[in-house]
């Protein structure tokens, strides 16, 4: 039977006890990293979720990975995130990162989608009509309705 393991607990006994695993720091700081990598680019991780993660990094650690993040990563969370922004159109990745930062800050929110432009909107307005009243018809002739069909 195979005994699970407190991930947390052991990342927070080695972040406590930093002199005693001097010797894996770097692979420490990797593994760190590329789990805050994976929650960023995780689906089920909104705007919510992220400022919540830059909330309980604070604004540098949060600030680090975002920029350690490549150019195709970022516009992915980027347009997960805040998919009707115009800035993903045409903005540069430096322009991306600071709306993924402002996204998890607080100072903006995610844009509303774009509504389309009106089909036709060059041509006048249709008049209304008034509804006329139905002509009446004196009489009906069924002189057809009894016509029968020679062979």
């Amino acid at each position: 039977m195979a005994l699970e393991l407190d991930g947390f607990a052991v990342l927070h006994r080695i972040g406590a006890n930093r002199a005693v695993f001097e010797g894996i720091s770097s692979e420490v700081a990797k593994v760190a990293r590329s789990l805050l990598v994976k929650l960023l680019k995780d689906k089920r991780t909104g705007v919510d979720g992220v400022r919540a993660v830059r909330a309980a990094l604070g604004a540098e650690p949060f600030a680090l990975v975002v920029d350690g993040l490549t150019d195709a990563e970022i516009k992915s969370i980027a347009k997960r995130l805040d998919k009707h922004n115009p800035v993903l159109i045409d903005g540069d990745a430096a322009t991306v990162r600071k709306l993924v930062g402002a996204l998890a800050d607080g100072s903006t929110e995610p844009a509303s989608r774009p509504r389309a432009a009106s089909r036709g909107s060059t041509k006048a307005p249709k008049s209304k009509k008034e509804p006329t009243a139905p002509k009446t018809i004196a009489r009906i002739s069924f002189k057809s309705a009894g016509a029968t069909r020679g062979r």
